[in-house]
C-alpha cells in the first residue's frame, strides 16, 4: 500500500477528478454539437489532452463509509428543490429554466428562437453547461426523459458538492453536522426583519414573504434596491445552473490550493466554469487570487493555462458576448437619496451577511486569518454590493459573484463545528463555536421554511406537457439578454451549419394605421404584436372555430349551426423591448375552420378586426372587417382643422359645441403617453342644483387618438354645452403618486362667460411646462 501512494504520489483524489469532469462534459458536447468539425474537433481533442494530466491515477471508491449517506442527502436536497422537478417547478426562475431546457430539446442544434419581432430566428446564446447534458437525453428519448435527466444531472453536481464538502472529516457526527450547515447556510433573516421593522416600520405582508424564499425581503421604502447575499436554499433551489459551479470550482481551490496536477489545470478549470455561468466566474476569478500565495508562479506556468484555457476561453468569449443587453448599472451610492439609508442597509447587510459568521469563525479558529482564501471572501462579500448590475431591484452581480466566497465562509464554519464534534475536547473552540451554532440555526430558520413550502405545494407538470419556450412565457429582458439579433460575422464562422432553421409563423393580419397591430399563427398560439408598445391595459375579442372535419370529433353535426370557443382576454401588455410588446394566447388543440379576432378600446369600442379562415391548418383567407377607426379620424383631418386653433399650447386645441380636438405637428410617442385632462363646465343635466357643474372627462391617448406620419389627432365629444373647459395633460408625481404635474394646460371660455370675465383676460389662456 506505501508502494502504490508511493508511485502515483500526485493523483488527484477521485472526487476531484469527478468534479473536474463533470464540468468538462457539458463543455465537450457543445463544441461537437454547436460548433464547425474543424473548430469543435481539435477544441475537444486539446480539451481532453490538456485535463489528462489531471484526470489521470487509480479510479479506487473511497472507503469512507458514509459516502452513501451523503449521497442520500444530496438525492434528497434535490427533491426538496425545484431542481428535482416535484416541487414548485412551474414558477419563478423555473419558468425561465423550463423555458431554455425545452427550446434545446425541441429541435437542432445550435438551437434558434422563432420571434415574429425578428426578420430571422434568433440564435440562443445563454450558458448552457447546466442545461446541455438533460436536453443531450431528451434528443434521444424525447422530451420526456427530462423528467429524470435534470433531477438525476443535478444530482450528480450535488452529490459532489456534498462529498468535497465533508472530505478530510473523521466521524459520521462531523459529516452531519457539516452537511446541515451546507444545506441551510443563510443569513440572519429574521432577525434583520425584526430590525427593520423597528426602525423603518418596513415588513412584510405574511410570514411566507419573510420566509417562503429562504432570503431578505425587507426594505425600508427609501431603499432602491434589495441588498442581499442569497442562501444556499435560494441560490440551489431557483438557479442550480450557479450553485453547482461554485460550489465545485471553491472546493476545488480551497481543497487542491498545493496540489501540482491542480494548480497546472487551474485556468482550463476555470474556463470550464465560464461555461456554466459568466458572472460567476468573476467570482471564482478574484477568489483564484489566492492560489498566488505560497505557490511558485511556475507551477501555473503549463501549455494547459498559457495555450489550451485562452483558447477555448477566447471561443466561448465569442458566442457568450455575442449580442449581449447593455444592463443598468453603476455605484450604490448614485441610487440612494438619502446616504442614512444607504448606510443602515449596508450595515444590515454587512452585519446579518458577513461579520457576525467571520468573526465567530475567526474566534474560534485564530489561524484562519493567515488563510488566503478567507481573506480574499471577506473582502470580496464586503466589495461586491457598491457596483449594482441588473435590470431589476436585485443586483445581479452581487448575487452571482459572491456564491464562491459563501462557500468558503460557509467551508470554514462547518470546519469549526464539525472539529468540535468530532474532537475529544468538547470545549474545542471555545464560545465562539457555541455563537456561530446558535446564528447559523437563526440563520437556517428562512431555509428550513423554503424547503417546506416547497413541500407542501407540489405544483409541478412534466416537461413534456409544458409549453414554456423563450418567446411564450418569459419577460422581453430575459428574451434579450438570452438571444442574439445579429450573429457577429466571427461567431457564425464557427458554428455549424443551420440551413434548416424554424419556420416563422405565418402572418394573418397587419394594421394600416399605428400603433402597428400584426397577427401571427404559430403552431398552437396566436401572436398579438403591438410595435409601439404603450398601452398598459388592452381587451382582445377571439372567437374560434372549429372546422368542418372537426365537428365530429366535438360531438356536434354538421346540419345545426357551428358551435365556437369565446376565448376573449384582457392583457396587460408586459413583454417589452425596444417599444415592441407582444402576447401569445394557446388555441384550442382541435383542427380550426375560422378565427375572428379583434382589439377592444376600454370603452368596448372595436380599435380592428378581422376573420382568417383555414384549410387543412393553412391559412387560405383573411377578411379585415375592421380597420378603419383610425382612418376615419385620418380622412376627417383636413376639415378638422381647416378653422384656427381655439388656444394653442404644446397641443392646439380646437373645440365646437360638441366636441374638442387636439392636433400636434410633429408628434412622437413620447408625447402621447401622458395622460389628458378635461374638465368641463356648463350645463350638465346630472349635476344637483347644489354642486358645481364641473364634468372630469380625463382619458389616454389610447382612447381617442390616432398617430400617423408625424402627426397626432385626438377627437373628444362633450357631454353637454359648456361655458368653460380646462384641459391639458399631466403625470403622476413621482413622490406623492398624484396627477399633479400638469406639462401643459389651456383654459377654454365661452363668449357668454368671456363677457363677465375681468377686461383683457383672453379668451383662451395657456400655460406649458
Amino acid at each position: 500500500m506505501d508502494a502504490n501512494r508511493i508511485a502515483k504520489p500526485d493523483a488527484l483524489p477521485l472526487a476531484h477528478r469527478l468534479a473536474i469532469g463533470y464540468l468538462a462534459l457539458p463543455l465537450a458536447i457543445w463544441f461537437l454539437s454547436w460548433l464547425e468539425w474543424w473548430v469543435g474537433i481539435p477544441a475537444t481533442v486539446a480539451l481532453a489532452l490538456a485535463l489528462g494530466t489531471a484526470l489521470r491515477g487509480p479510479w479506487r471508491t473511497p472507503k469512507a463509509p458514509w459516502v452513501g449517506a451523503v449521497l442520500l442527502v444530496a438525492l434528497v436536497w434535490v427533491l426538496s428543490t425545484p431542481s428535482g422537478g416535484v416541487f414548485r417547478a412551474i414558477e419563478g426562475d423555473w419558468v425561465i429554466q423550463r423555458s431554455v431546457l425545452l427550446d434545446l430539446s425541441r429541435g437542432a442544434w445550435p438551437t434558434h428562437l422563432v420571434d415574429h419581432l425578428h426578420d430571422e430566428p434568433l440564435l440562443l446564446r445563454y450558458y448552457l453547461g447546466y442545461y446541455l447534458v438533460p436536453t443531450l437525453f431528451a434528443q434521444w428519448f424525447g422530451q420526456a426523459a427530462m423528467n429524470w435527466a435534470v433531477p438525476l444531472w443535478t444530482w450528480g453536481g450535488v452529490g459532489l458538492v456534498c462529498l468535497l464538502f465533508v472530505r478530510g472529516l473523521a466521524t459520521g457526527r462531523a459529516v452531519a453536522v457539516a452537511l446541515f450547515v451546507l444545506v441551510f447556510f443563510s443569513g440572519l433573516d429574521a432577525i434583520e426583519y425584526v430590525a427593520r421593522r423597528v426602525f423603518f416600520g418596513a415588513g412584510h405582508e405574511s410570514a411566507r414573504d419573510l420566509l417562503g424564499d429562504g432570503m431578505s425581503f425587507v426594505r425600508a421604502e427609501a431603499s432602491p434596491m434589495f441588498l442581499e447575499f442569497q442562501s444556499h436554499a435560494q441560490t440551489f433551489g431557483h438557479t442550480p445552473q450557479h450553485f453547482i459551479p461554485g460550489g465545485l470550482g471553491t472546493l476545488l481551490m480551497v481543497q487542491l490550493r498545493r496540489h501540482p496536477r491542480f494548480l497546472a489545470v487551474s485556468g482550463l478549470v476555470l474556463t470550464l466554469c465560464l461555461f456554466w455561468s459568466s458572472l460567476l466566474f468573476f467570482g471564482l476569478l478574484i477568489l483564484a487570487g489566492a492560489l498566488l500565495v505560497g505557490n511558485e508562479v511556475r507551477r501555473f506556468a503549463t501549455w494547459q493555462n498559457l495555450l489550451v484555457a485562452p483558447a477555448l476561453a477566447t471561443v466561448l468569449a465569442l458566442y457568450l458576448t455575442a449580442g449581449t443587453v447593455a444592463f443598468p448599472s453603476g455605484w450604490l451610492w448614485e441610487i440612494y437619496a438619502s446616504g442614512f439609508q444607504l448606510a443602515a442597509d449596508v450595515a444590515f447587510l454587512y452585519a446579518s451577511e458577513v461579520l457576525i459568521v467571520a468573526v465567530l469563525v475567526w474566534r474560534a479558529r485564530p489561524t484562519i486569518v493567515r488563510d488566503p482564501f478567507f481573506i480574499v471572501a471577506v473582502a470580496l462579500l464586503l466589495a461586491a454590493p457598491w457596483w449594482w448590475f441588473g435590470a431589476s431591484g436585485f443586483s445581479q452581480l452581487t448575487l452571482r459573484i459572491t456564491v464562491p466566497p459563501l462557500f468558503v465562509l460557509c467551508y470554514h464554519a462547518a470546519r469549526v463545528l464539525a472539529r468540535r464534534f468530532q474532537s475529544a475536547d468538547v470545549n474545542h473552540g471555545g464560545a465562539a463555536a457555541l455563537g456561530l451554532a446558535g446564528v447559523l440555526c437563526v440563520g437556517a430558520v428562512s431555509s428550513a421554511a423554503f424547503y417546506l413550502f416547497n413541500l407542501l405545494e407540489p405544483r409541478w407538470v412534466p416537461y413534456q406537457r409544458t409549453g414554456y419556450a423563450l418567446f411564450v412565457d418569459p419577460s422581453f429582458w430575459d428574451i434579450e439578454q438570452k438571444s442574439v439579433p445579429v450573429v457577429p460575422a466571427a461567431l457564425g464562422a464557427i458554428l455549424r451549419d443551420t440551413a434548416e432553421l424554424p419556420a416563422k409563423g405565418d402572418l394573418l393580419f397587419r394594421s394600416k394605421v399605428r400603433p402597428l397591430h400584426e397577427v401571427y399563427r404559430m403552431e398552437s398560439r396566436l401572436l398579438y404584436v403591438n410595435r409601439q408598445c404603450r398601452r398598459r391595459d388592452t381587451r382582445f375579442l377571439l372567437r374560434v372555430y372549429p372546422a368542418t372535419s372537426a365537428l365530429g370529433t366535438l360531438g356536434q353535426s354538421a346540419t345545426f349551426p357551428v358551435p365556437y370557443d369565446v376565448l376573449d382576454f384582457n392583457h396587460n401588455w408586459h413583454h417589452k423591448g425596444h417599444g415592441r410588446c407582444f402576447f401569445r394566447q394557446r388555441l384550442p388543440a382541435y383542427a380550426i375552420g375560422r378565427i375572428v379576432t379583434g382589439e377592444l378600446s376600454s370603452e368596448g369600442n372595436a380599435r380592428w378586426m378581422a376573420e382568417f379562415r383555414f384549410q387543412d391548418g393553412k391559412p387560405v383567407a383573411t377578411n379585415v372587417l375592421l380597420d378603419v377607426a383610425g382612418e376615419r379620424f385620418i380622412a376627417q383631418f383636413p376639415t378638422l382643422t381647416a378653422t384656427p386653433p381655439t388656444a394653442r399650447s404644446l397641443w392646439d386645441v380646437r373645440v365646437g359645441d360638441d366636441a374638442i380636438v387636439y392636433t400636434k405637428t410633429p408628434c412622437l410617442w413620447k408625447d402621447t403617453k401622458k395622460r389628458f385632462f378635461l374638465h368641463v363646465t356648463g350645463n350638465n343635466p346630472l349635476s344637483s342644483p347644489d354642486r358645481r357643474r364641473v364634468s372630469n372627462l380625463d382619458f389616454d391617448f389610447d382612447e381617442r387618438g390616432v398617430l400617423f406620419d408625424e402627426t397626432c389627432l385626438v377627437q373628444r365629444e362633450l357631454p353637454h354645452a359648456w361655458d368653460r373647459i380646462r384641459t391639458g395633460q399631466f403625470v403622476e408625481d413621482p413622490a406623492s403618486g398624484s396627477p399633479s404635474v400638469h406639462t401643459w394646460e389651456v383654459d377654454i371660455r365661452a363668449e357668454a362667460e368671456q363677457a363677465s370675465a375681468p377686461r383683457g383676460a383672453p379668451h383662451g389662456v395657456e400655460s406649458a411646462r
